[in-house]
């Protein structure tokens, strides 16, 4: 202080203008740092979901327009699903395939030799389906514990030529799906036959709400002894 008490330090009224203009700027500074960026940070998410709600918005109007089609189309392909799986069997055993092969010789005179059994193989599962929903696309819209099934057989064959001929058209207009995957053929002129070998793929679909039940054979059985002739006063119920 000098003698009149007054400070020593004295502002010039420019350097107050210039501490006035230096925290100005820290303050727009640090608004910048604090606010700003923050502001434009949940400006940035907010117009992300405005996107995402927007593409929803359009996706459910046109879904919600098409409802009546959806409907329609659905029962649709219920219907033309039902109609598919009755072509398929329900399941499969050998005593199916033996009633499919006995099916095959008295429908066109062909003689099955011989056959060889396998086992069952699951070539399609049909599983689930998750909803289309953009917003609720973890749903599930469809599930189901069907799967399909092959079998294939190997069978040996004789016949005379339109036995032949019948064997493979009954095979192939049968009423639930097969195939005949590979076939040998050999032919006598003599004796006007065909003979060989073809693998055949039967086909099955199994789940819910299709029952499988094994097929039944009305045949006779005899008690006699089938490899004599003495007993039952010489009558050989076998």
């Amino acid at each position: 202080m000098n003698k009149n008490g007054k400070s020593m330090l004295s502002v010039s009224e420019r350097d107050k203008k210039l501490l006035v203009y230096v925290f100005a700027v820290l303050i727009v500074v640090m608004a910048y740092m604090f606010g700003y960026q923050n502001l434009a940070s949940v400006a940035e998410n907010n117009q992300r979901q405005v996107t995402e709600l927007t593409k929803k918005k359009r996706d459910l109007t046109e879904k919600n327009n098409n409802k009546g089609k959806y409907i329609s189309d659905t029962l649709d392909f219920q219907s033309k699903s039902k109609k598919l799986l009755t072509e398929y069997e329900n399941g499969s055993s050998q005593t199916s395939v033996l009633s499919f092969l006995n099916k095959i010789e008295s429908s066109t005179g062909a003689w099955v030799k011989s056959v060889t059994f396998s086992e069952p193989v699951a070539v399609y599962t049909f599983g689930q389906k998750n909803s289309s929903n953009p917003s609720d696309s973890s749903a599930v819209a469809y599930s189901t514990d069907k799967v399909g099934y092959k079998v294939t057989i190997d069978v040996a064959y004789d016949a005379d030529y339109t036995q032949w001929k019948n064997l493979i058209k009954y095979i192939n207009d049968y009423d639930t799906k097969n195939s005949i995957e590979a076939i040998t053929v050999s032919y006598s002129e003599a004796t006007n036959t065909v003979s060989g070998t073809m693998s055949l793929a039967l086909y099955s679909v199994t789940g819910e709400g299709r029952k499988f039940e094994e097929p039944k054979f009305d045949i006779g059985v005899g008690t006699g002894n089938i490899f004599s002739n003495q007993n039952n006063g010489g009558q050989n119920n076998n």
